[in-house]
């Protein structure tokens, strides 16, 4: 998470929120318990955006990694549709979200690299394999440092991710340019995790 004033991160870990419920319910009731678990998430700020507990649940259950709107009057929706048309990569998990260097959206919910590693090592799906972003510059250096950096660092695997925008057409085939104009053109970057 980040602190909004001067972006220092800090986490909050709790390893097992089943046992912390349990536990926290002896004292007090599941209901309490369960408002302080959502709290936790609609508490923690990135940036000015708080999480939506809803919407992570989501990520944690979905049967795909695609966090994309489903929301017909959100013009973004179109991508989710065209990208479950990208065919998988040997060796990588996909993620598809909407997205910047910075961080990404779960449907509607910006979150941080720390974020996205506990949604995806909560998911059933997820077995420690490379990721590959498909999100929108979250391979572009900003800073020295980008989302997919961070997020390789995070679950200590590599991350391949677009340093600008991705385009989508309707066989699922990938480019990746400076803006819809098509030019520019960008690439898929390979991250390793590093050492902080």
């Amino acid at each position: 998470m980040f602190h909004p004033w001067c972006r220092c991160t800090f986490e909050i870990v709790v390893e097992d929120w089943d046992k912390w419920i349990e536990n926290y319910t002896k004292t007090h009731t599941r209901q309490q318990a369960e408002k302080v678990l959502n709290n936790f998430y609609e508490g923690a700020i990135i940036g000015t955006t708080s999480y939506n507990i809803d919407d992570i649940h989501r990520a944690i259950s979905s049967p795909k990694a695609n966090f994309v709107t489903t929301d017909l009057n959100n013009p973004g929706h179109l991508f989710g549709v065209a990208v479950e048309n990208v065919k998988p990569e040997k060796g990588y998990y996909d993620v598809k979200a909407h997205g910047d260097y910075d961080g990404i959206y779960i449907f509607e919910t910006a979150v941080d690299a720390n974020e996205l590693a506990r949604i995806l090592l909560a998911r059933k799906d997820y077995n420690g394999q490379s990721i590959r972003l498909l999100s929108c510059n979250t391979g572009k250096m900003v800073n020295d440092t980008c989302f997919a950096q961070e997020l390789s660092n995070a679950l200590m695997v590599n991350v391949k991710a677009p340093n600008k925008m991705i385009i989508v057409d309707d066989d699922g085939k990938l480019y990746v340019y400076e803006s819809l104009l098509l030019k520019e053109k960008g690439e898929f970057i390979e991250f390793k995790p590093k050492k902080i």
